[in-house]
């Protein structure tokens, strides 16, 4: 077992500390835990999602952001602390730095992979980006130690390649993300209602991410446009200038709110929406947190994602959206609890920090 194990991002973002803080939760006493991050986004955390740390067991390092002479000092600072293993918190591109941090070492890397590979293709050369970022990542994923995958799908998809090469599948694994079942915990409705000052008796849908086009605003727009009935709850950045052009009020909208705060407002709501373009990215954390809670979602499809009453897994269309949001708001209330102790019962068998913890544990440390 690995004792001593460094995680590198460049800037550190919040759901970057819910998954260290988890890291620091399972990981055995006599492991040690660093950071190796850098200061490339001060004086600009608000519009890069930067936040404060409040990591107990972690040694954290902050360098001054210089990509010219980084790679040599993310080494150094490994050499220095006898770093065993190096992983990725961010995009698999930052293996680029891990690769020459481990290389003609004993240590080894792990890259993370929780997001598409794929690129916008407007232009001819964006082809050349999209087949760089290809080989890239292929290449990463025959150098490092592991990889693990957050989307079964994807995971599915390489772990033939794997297997083509002849190479062992210990090489690659699926780890979903994990939710604190503990602290995603379902509330009375109207109780948090009560407190967040929200309509006792309104059909409440919520949305917690950027408002941004790969996350589906410009469809998200028009399904607020569309169900004058229901109030949406928007916590997040609105990055998608169009958005701004609703002509509805029914809405509202908060720049962001903590995992403490979160709990309440996804126990308000009647339904989550996260229908959204982005591939090979596995549930969203804020989806399973929802569901946690007993909220039941409305989601894109997910290959090898187990099916649960109260999941909805649609095509990205206004038509699905709001057929399925139509439907659900028909159902008698007996039908919703039966829903929401359905989603619950699922987080957490197949989602939680217990359920993911062995996996975790011999995945990054073995």
């Amino acid at each position: 077992m690995k004792k001593r194990i460094c995680f590198f991002s460049i800037g550190f973002a919040f759901n970057r500390l819910v998954r260290m803080k988890y890291y620091e939760k399972i990981f055995p006493k006599e492991v040690e835990i660093f950071l190796f991050t850098t200061d490339k986004y001060k004086g600009k955390e608000k519009d890069h999602y930067q936040f404060q740390w409040d990591l107990k067991r972690t040694k954290i390092h902050v360098e001054e952001y210089g990509p010219a002479t980084l790679p040599f000092r993310l080494r150094n600072f490994c050499n220095e602390n006898k770093i065993e293993r190096l992983v990725n918190l961010g995009y698999f591109t930052s293996c680029l730095l891990l690769f020459y941090a481990t290389i003609f070492s004993s240590r080894d890397f792990i890259m993370n992979h929780c997001a598409n590979i794929g690129y916008k293709i407007k232009s001819f050369k964006d082809v050349f980006v999209v087949l760089f970022r290809y080989l890239a990542f292929v290449f990463f994923l025959f150098s490092a130690n592991k990889t693990i995958f957050v989307d079964y799908g994807e995971y599915r998809i390489y772990e033939k390649l794997v297997r083509f090469h002849l190479l062992s599948l210990s090489r690659i694994s699926y780890l979903p993300a994990p939710v604190n079942t503990e602290l995603f915990i379902p509330k009375n409705r109207k109780a948090t209602r009560k407190k967040l000052k929200l309509p006792l008796n309104k059909k409440i849908v919520i949305f917690v991410d950027r408002v941004t086009h790969e996350k589906g605003s410009d469809l998200f727009k028009e399904v607020v446009e569309s169900n004058q009935d229901i109030l949406f709850v928007i916590i997040g950045r609105i990055i998608d200038k169009e958005y701004m052009n609703l002509k509805t009020k029914n809405y509202i909208h908060i720049e962001k709110k903590s995992s403490k705060e979160l709990v309440d407002y996804y126990n308000a709501a009647d339904m989550f929406y996260h229908l959204h373009r982005v591939k090979r990215a596995g549930i969203d954390l804020t989806t399973v947190e929802s569901l946690s809670v007993g909220t039941p979602a409305i989601i894109p499809f997910r290959e090898g994602i187990p099916g649960v009453d109260g999941l909805f897994q649609v095509p990205f269309s206004l038509e699905s959206a709001n057929k399925t949001l139509r439907n659900f708001f028909k159902l008698s209330e007996k039908q919703k609890k039966a829903f929401s102790k359905k989603t619950r019962e699922y987080a957490k068998k197949y989602y939680s920090d217990d359920a993911n913890k062995e996996g975790y544990i011999k995945s990054y440390l073995a």
